[in-house]
């Protein structure tokens, strides 16, 4: 490879023991160099020569990848972002939902105490009150509970109904399937508790 040594330029001139080697009238290889012209040898510096632009040449634009990242994380960052609020917004649901039943499976227990149906649903209703505050999904305004006898006379129904249209869930209506913004949930027992 040939490199030409322009004087009074403000790249530095090539100096031999450095990379460059100052052709002589004839080179080893036979080759004659012209007057101010060196040959670069093996040892060159890597900057001696800057390296083809990634996308030119006959390849053009078509073909180039500079950018190809941006535009794919574009492409796919809206719907990740709207995946994972998705499954967050559910998660939190779930977690409402299960904080109903496992209410109504207190409150069931607890009821086995009573020697009447009303004792035995003053102390499902007093059950939920109390126990309401320990989950965090839950406002307790906004629950409410049925305690009955169940269809069986010798099983005792309590059941929880929340109201979740505060949930970040409803955030989401007309994009995703909603699950009913009404959570009920039933636990029933045994009379006497066996």
């Amino acid at each position: 490879m040939w490199c030409s040594a322009q004087q009074g330029s403000a790249s530095p001139s090539p100096v031999e023991g450095e990379g460059w080697s100052v052709a002589s009238a004839q080179d080893r290889d036979g080759v004659t160099a012209p007057a101010g012209i060196c040959r670069l040898t093996p040892a060159c510096r890597p900057l001696a020569v800057a390296p083809p632009l990634q996308g030119e040449g006959d390849r053009g634009f078509r073909f180039a990848q500079d950018g190809v990242s941006a535009v794919e994380f574009a492409l796919v960052a809206p719907a990740f972002v709207m995946m994972l609020t998705g499954l967050i917004a559910y998660g939190i649901y779930f977690g409402a939902s299960h904080s109903v039943q496992q209410l109504a499976a207190d409150a069931a227990r607890a009821s086995v105490q009573g020697m009447s149906t009303a004792e035995r649903r003053s102390i499902a209703e007093s059950q939920v009150t109390a126990s309401a505050m320990s989950y965090p999904l839950l406002h307790p305004e906004r629950l409410s509970v049925t305690a009955a006898p169940a269809d069986d006379p010798n099983l005792f129904e309590v059941r929880v109904t929340y109201d979740a249209s505060h949930l970040a869930i409803w955030a989401f209506e007309g994009l995703l399937p909603l699950p009913s913004q009404r959570i009920e949930r039933a636990a029933v027992i045994r009379r006497g508790g066996y």
